[in-house]
């Protein structure tokens, strides 16, 4: 089973909140992923995916990849959002290899959960949001041969297999988040513009039927991102 069945069937379980919770809010989100310079001598480095809006979350689901052989995933760690909130669960994996047309891509996917009740020795309740930008994630790359080919830019991007990916759920589960707009940071070259399953433009229009319309929200902008590179760094 799909780590985000898990997500979505835990966060819709009625019993896990109080019934006097009013309905919730519908939010607009912008989750960004960095772009970050490289200088030849970096060995490791960090690209953090982050939260611009001032929005609640009840936990997400992202896939994420990067071309072989130019930016290579080592892991995907908490961000200051889940660390700070002690979010209680927080997994990441490798899934593979994927063709995208010329090019073979490494998929990773990333999945949170807040605490979705308080502990017995909490004086607050759980934590869903914070201002100033949070991170959700911090993806942590190495450059491989990058660094010392001729390329400018070695993109860094979420990826759509399925329905379920790039989703973020409401704090009480009833609402379901997917992707409005994806853009990039840096100009990324040869990347598909089309939303046919692999895709890094969104999920097409058929992830949503007309009976979850009231359930599920495009509402989500992406920003994808990468690593530059130069002598000058």
């Amino acid at each position: 089973m799909r780590i985000v069945t898990f997500l979505v069937t835990l966060l819709l379980s009625p019993q896990l909140f109080a019934q006097e919770i009013a309905a919730e809010s519908i939010y607009d989100y912008s989750i960004r992923m960095d772009t970050i310079d490289w200088a030849m001598e970096k060995q490791l480095d960090t690209v953090d995916i982050r939260l611009e809006s001032h929005a609640e979350l009840g936990g997400f689901n992202f896939r994420i990849a990067s071309v072989v052989g130019e930016v290579d995933i080592i892991d995907i760690v908490k961000g200051d959002l889940p660390t700070k909130c002690r979010w209680e669960f927080l997994s990441s994996r490798w899934q593979g290899e994927l063709e995208l047309g010329d090019r073979i891509l490494s998929v990773w996917t990333v999945v949170a959960l807040p605490r979705l009740m308080p502990d017995s020795t909490e004086k607050e309740g759980p934590c869903f949001s914070q201002p100033d930008n949070p991170t959700l994630v911090k993806v942590v790359v190495t450059a491989g041969q990058s660094q010392f080919a001729t390329q400018e830019f070695s993109p860094l991007f979420f990826l759509w297999t399925d329905c379920g990916d790039n989703t973020v759920s409401s704090v009480r589960g009833e609402l379901l988040y997917m992707s409005d707009s994806v853009s990039w940071s840096y100009p990324a070259k040869g990347m598909p513009k089309g939303k046919e399953f692999p895709s890094v433009a969104g999920s097409p229009d058929h992830c949503i039927s007309a009976k979850a319309t009231d359930r599920i929200k495009r509402t989500i902008n992406f920003t994808n991102g990468g690593i530059r590179f130069s002598s000058e760094f």
